[in-house]
């Protein structure tokens, strides 16, 4: 009788990952870690499932790295003003996840706002994208998109290593509007 119940587990939890558009496989699940690699784990499930070498191992490559520094040139009333920002490296900006793709020589494509993107990536290979995590912790939180349809989604967290969904609703509620997909 343990056997069978542990069968039909195993059967209904394999069912319930199989029901997502995008499947990610438990030999290439990458577990966040502290202090929040979120962005780099998802980036690395997205690489193992699409077979692309370079990024194979990013996660601990990116906690061996240094922090990413982040310059903005802003007017101001008494001239152009340079403001430099220490981005942690665990931290996955738009400008830490482009550093670190162009130099790995990977292809990708970040969008904002675009729903379409989404959708397409949702067909294909699934996407990176940003919720806003929550007003105490602050910053956001990265998963892969792996479902869109007209009223729930569908996505990977690194948290847990688990399929969660939920209302649309809540999707574009939370959802920061960048999606990162590689190509």
């Amino acid at each position: 009788m343990k056997k069978f119940v542990l069968t039909l587990v195993a059967l209904l939890s394999l069912c319930s990952n199989l029901a997502a558009e995008v499947w990610i496989d438990p030999l290439h699940q990458v577990k966040n870690r502290h202090p929040g690699y979120c962005c780099w784990c998802c980036l690395e499930m997205l690489g193992q499932r699409q077979n692309v070498p370079a990024l194979k191992g990013l996660t601990d490559a990116r906690a061996k790295d240094c922090d990413y520094v982040e310059t903005q040139i802003i007017p101001t009333d008494f001239g152009l003003q340079t403001i430099r920002r220490v981005i942690p490296k665990n931290f996955g900006s738009e400008g830490a996840v482009r550093q670190k793709l162009d130099s790995l020589g990977v292809k990708y494509k970040i969008t904002h706002w675009d729903r379409e993107h989404l959708k397409q990536s949702v067909k294909g290979n699934g996407c990176v994208v940003f919720v806003r995590a929550n007003e105490v912790m602050g910053g956001d939180h990265a998963v892969i998109l792996t479902n869109l349809s007209d009223d729930k989604f569908e996505y990977f967290d690194p948290n847990n290593c688990g399929y969660w969904r939920g209302d649309l609703s809540w999707f574009y509620y939370y959802w920061s509007g960048v999606a990162v997909s590689i190509e």
